[in-house]
């Protein structure tokens, strides 16, 4: 079974260490009236709410770990354990953090946030495993616990959106800088839009460039919530400029950007 291994191996010793992703995320807070009039159509794995949400993971995961290494590998089944009912400390796992949110003796928007950040982890990982999931293993019965329908054999128009993604640069190292990509109508999930990726561009040049002289190319497709952007020793010190919109799975482009984020390379 095909799977990302560095991603989890990287993913569990973090967790050991006590590491927390995504702190820096929030949800969108400039949506305008176009985009909250747009009805979003197509089905979700993940339920918004989080009581629907802790309802899902409480029949889904058991049923990952009762069908392993099938539908889940001794490497995934391990990170998902240490993320939702094993955690190691002083790392707590979305079940004991659930049980903090609901304790009236202590700080609930600390929790809240410690919540919305497990489970973020816990998606990321779950889409990973959906997906090394070989299309003859799915049963009726798994589709119904996973909330994964089969693909619709009748065609489905792909849309051209009408918004651009959330990016945000989540951290930066050494000849690398890495971006989270989020859907602003979907705050509470990491999923794509459905028959959509994103096109990533940049510009390598001084700082304080007007954006409206900027020439962007070097487009990257990204079809997953984080990319990283790599530089070369050459780029270090001067300033990347990056912009990101939707295209859709025909190759169809939005018209609208997301606002561009300027970064030193170092």
């Amino acid at each position: 079974m095909k799977t990302d291994k560095l991603l989890v191996e990287n993913l569990m010793a973090d967790l050991e260490n006590g590491k927390d992703y995504l702190k820096d995320y929030e949800a969108n807070q400039n949506r305008n009236s176009k985009i909250l009039l747009l009805s979003l159509t197509f089905f979700r794995t993940f339920p918004s709410k989080i009581e629907d949400f802790t309802t899902y993971l409480h029949d889904a995961i058991p049923y990952l770990y009762l069908h392993s290494p099938q539908f889940i590998s001794v490497s995934n089944k391990a990170a998902l354990e240490l993320l939702y009912d094993h955690g190691v400390l002083p790392t707590l796992d979305y079940l004991q953090i659930r049980v903090k949110t609901t304790d009236s003796t202590v700080d609930n928007d600390y929790w809240d946030q410690m919540l919305a950040t497990r489970r973020h982890e816990i998606e990321q990982l779950l889409l990973i495993v959906f997906h090394d999931i070989i299309e003859s293993a799915w049963t009726e019965e798994a589709r119904t616990k996973l909330r994964r329908p089969a693909k619709a054999t009748t065609h489905t128009a792909a849309p051209i959106l009408e918004y651009a993604p959330m990016m945000t640069i989540v951290s930066q190292i050494h000849l690398g800088i890495k971006l989270h990509l989020h859907n602003p109508l979907t705050p509470d999930t990491d999923e794509m839009p459905v028959y959509q990726h994103v096109s990533v561009e940049y510009f390598i040049g001084d700082k304080g460039l007007d954006p409206a002289t900027i020439v962007f190319g070097n487009a990257r497709d990204v079809k997953h919530q984080y990319f990283m952007l790599n530089f070369i020793e050459a780029n270090v010190g001067k300033w990347v400029y990056i912009r990101a919109r939707y295209v859709n799975s025909k190759g169809e482009v939005s018209l609208y950007w997301t606002v561009i984020l300027a970064s030193p390379i170092v």
